[in-house]
Formats: C-alpha cells, structure tokens, sequence
C-alpha cells in the first residue's frame, strides 16, 4: 500500500537517489576554492596578528578557503592545532 502512495503522490518515475559520498565529495571541494579579495584581505590580517609565532610561507593568492577556515577556528578559540595544521600543509613556517 505505501509503494502505491508513492507512485500516486511522484509518479512511475523513481526518486533520485544520492549518496552520501557524494554529498561529502562536493563539500570536499567547496573547501578548495580561491579566495576573493576580501577574504585574502582578512586572511592576511588573521596571520599579522601571530607575527611572533607564525607566518605566512605561499603567496597570498594560493591561499583557499579551508586556509581560511583554519584561521578563524584559531583567532574564535585560540585552538592551536589549527596553526600546526597549516603548517603541516606547508601554507604557515614558524616565524624566525
């Protein structure tokens, strides 16, 4: 009775379905983008502020969204993993 319901309510043709892989492939990506000027402005402001720590090692315009992410999530709530990520990523250096 409810598979006649659903043919009734949606017709013959079947529902698309999507996996949940694929949901987390297109998240994934999203976090790859460049950022616009605004954002590597802001970004570049972020890393001024761990002068002592940390600094910036790629030119500003390789940085990408989830770069940005990080630093946020560090100046939000002071989390240092966050800086030893980018690190690791090669996108800061400890600062000399």
């Amino acid at each position: 009775m409810f598979k006649r319901l659903l043919e009734f309510l949606f017709g013959s043709k079947p529902v698309q379905d999507v996996s949940i892989s694929q949901t987390v492939q297109t998240v994934a990506s999203d976090d790859e983008y460049s950022l616009t000027k605004k954002q590597t402005e802001y970004a570049l402001k972020l890393i001024k502020r761990l002068e002592g720590e940390y600094e910036l090692a790629v030119d500003p315009s390789e940085l990408k969204v989830k770069d940005l992410n990080r630093l946020i999530a560090h100046n939000r709530f002071k989390n240092k993993g966050t800086l030893v990520n980018l690190a690791k990523k090669g996108v800061l250096r400890k600062a000399q």
